[in-house]
């Protein structure tokens, strides 16, 4: 996780506030599970098995997906991350 960053969950969906830009992200359910997922650090594939777990979605698919989505966090300085070790 950045420093820079505030988030707090809004029904199914989780809203982020990036503090030194001052502008507000929104995800969706299954972005708001990755979210949650990465609260502290884990690997791709943990964040894999905790969607495919909840939502009904090919793991092939959801890799993709979830690399999409924490490279844009990460380009907006949202998260960081950390080479596997």
């Amino acid at each position: 996780m950045a420093d820079r960053q505030v988030s707090c969950s809004v029904a199914d969906e989780t809203v982020i506030l990036h503090l030194d830009e001052g502008v507000y992200y929104g995800l969706n359910a299954v972005g708001a599970c990755i979210w949650k997922t990465i609260q502290l650090p884990c690997s791709v594939d943990q964040i894999v098995d905790a969607i495919t777990t909840e939502f009904d979605v090919d793991r092939e698919r959801c890799l993709t997906d979830v690399h999409e989505l924490l490279v844009d966090l990460r380009k907006h300085g949202l998260i960081t991350v950390k080479p596997h070790e």
